[in-house]
């Protein structure tokens, strides 16, 4: 029994509860409780110390409710609070506690769960039905498309004028010096000795230059008072006259100069400081601040063989020997007048030069313009170069083969033959691959480029040969080799604003450059490529250059549009004179050929000069051309072509056969010359600015966009002969480009004038930017055979003169117009022939070919007013109409005439009362087209309409861009009528009419009755409606309706 009640208080201890053992372990006794527990049972021994609180634990709530669900292993239980409580059930409320009794306190934690906690609200349902409410709408009218007529002056845009730069008129200036082994002195005077000397033993700059010989120090002449580039100017000589044979330089005052190992001689102009053993003398010009022998190079004119004293024989460069030349005022052979034969057999080149130490090393300025841009070298007399590495390392300043002066008619002068028979090859600036410069004498050189034999440059501002004297008869330039101004191909520099050949005037020329007339020829190639701003022939003296028969000019270059001062390439090029040996007569002759391609290139031009052709200027085979020009003529200059001019392009190309602004042009007397040009915005002659043209031959232009003749601002085309303009797109029409449209023959201005007597004019063109021949002036054809579709125009005399002598075959497509006479002086005369026109005919008026378009004043349109059209827009001058000499084949649903600005009554609209009696018109056949339209126009409503009958009058009427006067009744049944409809255009600058040019009036004593549904009583778009009498409408039908700018007034 003990046992059990011992258990029984285990029990017990546990919680406060009761807890029944089995009915055996305890009920003993019948009736007889062991124990009456009326509270919990209070233990015994040390119970009071092991529960020191022996209530209920409080749990937490309201607003620390949160306390109970937050896991001790959860970040967030360290944030919660503590405090000390032996009452809470909360382990974060019991610090310091260490248990609830003989209880267990390890706590069991249960797993984290993360819960997702979103607001959820529900927010109350509003249910509102929706209001109904339908705006009455317009019933915007049904109709049919709005005939639009509006026709364009053409647009033709003049190219921009080119750059047009003048090649530079450098000059490599040379004095004379003592080169027959003798030092040079005051000649004039006695003494101012110089004496040269040799570059000192052993002396090889490698590590600066490679300069493998010796060279001799020497100076010009002392004569600065009377020649300014001989003041002692020191410069290096490697040979002179006495060497007869390179391989073996003589010497006898010093020493001959050493030989290379090889074939290959570096000679240069640089100033080392330490090449030779004496001081080097000082120039007559010396200044406190400045002694112009010694700068970094020597500037009295370095020459590797120079010859004088000779009355003939021959010098000759041997073909296995290169000459490397190096340094600014560096050339390889030299004559000093005399009757030598000096010839370049070799190599003559800088192309080393950028490679040296020394020119890599070459300082710039520290102070002033060119500080850390150039070095600034002061050279003979006044002259000063500013010195730089191009791009690709060269410095420039190099002459191949120079004749200078010195002997005057001395020593056999009259024999001197300056050849070239090797390679000469420059990539530096300013060089000059042959040149003749006399400043105060006369030249009786040849100067000849040999058959075989090159002069490429690649440097800008440079020359393929030049002459700088004046002339004798005998003098002469002639290239019979190749002449090549390029990009350096191993490098970015360019012969750009160079020439091939180049006689041209020179101020320090003190008599003056001159040169014979035929003496300045091309019989060889000329190539221009990748180059701009450049010429293969320039002259601007009182003399000629020649590309003979056999001679060909090449230009290949793509230059990049520019918005100013277009750069431009030039095959020949004469330019007017500035009275220091030229005036207005530099002329070009092209009797062989010149090829283009690439972009922005001219075959010839004359700058207030003279060209003639009578070669072939054309495109390179197989190549395109754009922006090209086969010849012109600016500044008042005079153009001679009967030659052949071809340019072909594609795409848009822009390209012109004959061009002149402010010039004159003449045809000669012999050749066949005709012009071709293709591609889109091309025009085969355009002349601008009171220009005058002579011309034969044919014109063909192919393309888009494209003119044959224009003749433009004043200027005069008289085209003689029997001859065709052509203009299509490779025989299909030709479409505009833009708002530039394609055009036969354009006379623009009051005083210009076209004259063809013996022209054909065969011209394909479309859409209504396009006309087949357009007048302001004066223009007469033999014949025309003009085809216009999709709105172009076959003629147009605005307030000028159109003449056809002979008649031809035309034809008017839909939307095209055939004749459109335009101001008070407008006349189209059918002088002679038949013109044979067909008007196609179209579905709506919008899609009508129409014959005549009529202009009035404001006037009634009658048969007067027609009769007199007649016989002034078409008239002879003598009160005639021409119009006899036109046949016309109307088709079906073509239209005769378009009336504009004009008024008219219903009732006088019958075709019957306009052509019955008809005197002055043409010879019309064909059935089943329509009189006239009215455009622009008043037509009052002063009979009944009946809008349902389709043979009424009104609903017989074209009507476009007018206003309508309705004074009478106008009824309909149908659906879907219009009583009265118009929408306003544009005028021919694409300019909106005003809103007054379209009105419709429904006067007082007029009605609109239309009881059909969906119909309109009054429709005006961008016009003005007023409406004074009644209007009355079916179902769902708009009385007025108005779109755009506009006013409307109504009465009921």
């Amino acid at each position: 029994m003990t046992g059990l009640k011992l258990e029984l208080i285990q029990l017990m201890e546990q919680g406060d509860q009761v807890v029944k053992s089995p009915w055996a372990s305890w009920q003993f006794g019948l009736n007889y409780m062991y124990s009456d527990w009326r509270g919990t049972y209070k233990g015994r021994g040390d119970k009071s110390k092991k529960y020191p609180y022996e209530g209920v634990f409080v749990r937490e709530s309201g607003e620390n409710e949160i306390n109970r669900y937050v896991s001790s292993e959860s970040s967030f239980y360290s944030k919660l609070p503590k405090s000390t409580n032996p009452y809470s059930a909360s382990s974060n409320a019991r610090q310091g506690l260490t248990g609830y009794g003989i209880a267990s306190t390890i706590p069991v934690p249960e797993p984290i769960v993360d819960l997702e906690l979103n607001a959820a609200i529900n927010p109350k349902v509003v249910n509102k039905a929706d209001l109904n409410l339908v705006p009455k709408t317009a019933n915007k009218p049904t109709l049919p498309e709005p005939v639009r007529f509006s026709p364009i002056d053409p647009n033709i845009v003049p190219p921009d004028d080119p750059a047009l730069p003048v090649p530079p008129t450098f000059s490599v200036i040379l004095g004379a010096d003592c080169n027959s082994n003798c030092n040079s002195y005051d000649w004039r005077n006695g003494g101012g000795t110089t004496p040269r000397q040799r570059t000192k033993n052993g002396f090889l700059p490698n590590a600066l230059s490679n300069q493998n010989t010796t060279a001799w120090l020497h100076y010009t002449w002392r004569d600065g008072n009377v020649t300014p580039a001989e003041q002692s100017y020191a410069f290096k000589m490697y040979a002179e006259e006495t060497t007869s044979d390179i391989n073996s330089p003589q010497g006898t005052l010093v020493a001959g100069n050493t030989t290379p190992s090889g074939n290959t001689y570096y000679f240069n102009s640089y100033n080392f400081g330490n090449e030779f053993g004496s001081p080097i003398s000082d120039p007559q010009d010396i200044t406190p601040t400045l002694n112009k022998n010694k700068q970094y190079f020597f500037i009295g004119g370095s020459r590797f063989w120079e010859i004088d004293n000779l009355a003939s024989g021959s010098r000759i460069f041997p073909s296995d020997k290169t000459l490397n030349l190096g340094g600014i005022l560096t050339l390889g052979l030299v004559s000093q007048q005399n009757g030598v034969t000096l010839k370049n057999a070799g190599t003559i080149t800088d192309v080393k030069e950028k490679d040296e130490a020394y020119i890599k090393n070459m300082p710039y300025d520290t102070t002033g313009a060119g500080a850390g841009k150039y070095k600034t070298i002061y050279g003979p007399a006044d002259s000063v170069y500013h010195v730089k590495r191009s791009d690709d390392g060269y410095v420039g300043y190099k002459v191949g083969i120079a004749q200078v002066y010195e002997n005057g008619d001395g020593y056999s002068q009259a024999n001197q033959i300056l050849e070239n028979a090797g390679t000469i090859s420059f990539f530096g600036k300013r060089s000059i691959g042959m040149y003749t410069y006399i400043p105060n004498d006369h030249s009786y050189a040849i100067m000849q480029n040999d058959k075989g034999a090159n002069i490429t440059l690649s440097g800008e501002e440079s020359y393929g040969m030049k002459f700088a004297s004046k002339a004798e008869p005998r003098a002469s330039m002639i290239n019979n080799g190749t002449i090549t101004l390029q990009k350096n191909p191993n490098g970015n520099d360019r012969a750009n604003n160079s020439a091939a050949m180049a006689v041209m005037e020179d101020k320090s020329v003190l008599n003056k450059v001159s040169l014979g007339t035929g003496k300045a020829v091309n019989n060889g190639t000329i190539n221009l490529t990748d180059v701009q701003n450049s010429s293969g022939a320039f002259i601007n003296i009182d003399s000629d250059i020649t590309n003979d028969t056999n001679g060909k000019i090449n230009i290949s270059s793509t230059i990049a549009k520019m918005a100013h001062n277009q750069a431009v390439n030039v095959g020949m090029r004469a330019d007017a004179g500035t009275n220091n040996g030229g005036t207005n007569k530099a002329t070009v002759i092209n009797k062989g050929t010149i090829s283009l391609d690439g972009s922005f290139a001219m075959g010839m031009l004359a700058n207030g000069a003279k060209l003639t052709n009578t070669g072939t200027i054309t495109t390179t085979a197989n190549k395109t051309i754009s922006n090209g020009i086969g010849v012109a003529g600016v500044n008042n200059a005079n153009i001679e072509n009967t030659g052949i001019i071809k340019l072909t392009g594609t795409g848009d190309t822009n390209n012109i056969g004959v061009y002149l602004k402010s010039s004159t042009g003449t045809v000669g007397a012999t050749g066949t010359p005709s012009i071709d040009v293709s591609g889109n915005n091309s025009i085969g002659v355009f002349t601008v600015n009171n220009s005058t043209l002579a011309m034969r031959g044919n014109v063909k232009v192919s393309g888009n966009g494209i003119s044959g003749i224009v003749a433009k601002d004043n200027s005069k085309v008289t085209l003689n002969g029997p001859a065709n303009v052509t203009v299509d797109n490779n025989g299909s029409v030709s479409s505009p480009v833009g708002t530039r449209g394609s055009y036969g023959v354009v006379v623009q201005g009051s005083s210009s004038k076209f004259e063809g007597n013996d022209t054909t004019v065969n011209a394909k063109i479309t859409n209504p930017e396009s006309i087949g021949m357009y007048s302001e002036g004066s223009l007469t054809v033999s014949k025309a055979n003009i085809t216009a579709t999709n709105g172009a125009l076959n003629f147009f005399a605005n307030n000028g003169k159109i003449e056809i002598r002979n008649g031809g075959t035309t034809e008017t497509g839909q939307k095209s117009l055939l004749f459109y006479a335009k101001g008070a002086n407008a006349n189209i005369r059918l002088s002679g022939g038949t013109l044979n026109a067909t008007i196609k005919g179209g579905s709506t008026p919008s899609t009508r070919g129409t014959a005549f378009y009529y202009e009035g004043t404001g006037n009634t349109f009658n048969k007067t007013a027609i009769e007199t059209y007649f016989k002034t827009t078409f008239g002879d001058g003598l009160g005639n109409s021409t119009l006899g000499h036109l046949n016309l084949n109307m088709e079906a649903g073509s239209r005769l005439f378009v009336a504009s600005k004009v008024k008219m009554d219903l009732t006088n609209t019958a075709a019957s009362k306009l052509t019955t009696g008809l005197t002055g018109g043409p010879n019309i056949s064909g059935s089943g087209y329509k009189t006239f339209m009215l455009y622009l126009s008043e037509l009052t409503v002063d009979n009944t309409v009946n809008l349902d009958n389709a043979t009424d009058p009104y609903n017989e009427l074209e009507i476009a861009n007018s206003s309508i006067i309705n004074k009478n009744t106008m009824s309909g049944s149908k659906n879907r009528q219009v009583a009265m409809a118009q929408e306003n255009g544009k005028d021919t600058h694409s300019v909106p009419f005003p809103a007054s040019q379209v009105k419709l009036t429904n006067d007082a004593s007029g009605k609109i009755n239309l009881t059909g549904e969906e119909t309109t009583g009054m429709y005006a778009k961008r016009g003005q409606i007023d409406n004074k009498g009644e209007i009355s409408v079916g179902k769902k039908s708009t009385a007025i309706y108005l779109e755009d700018d506009d006013l409307g007034t109504s009465a009921t």
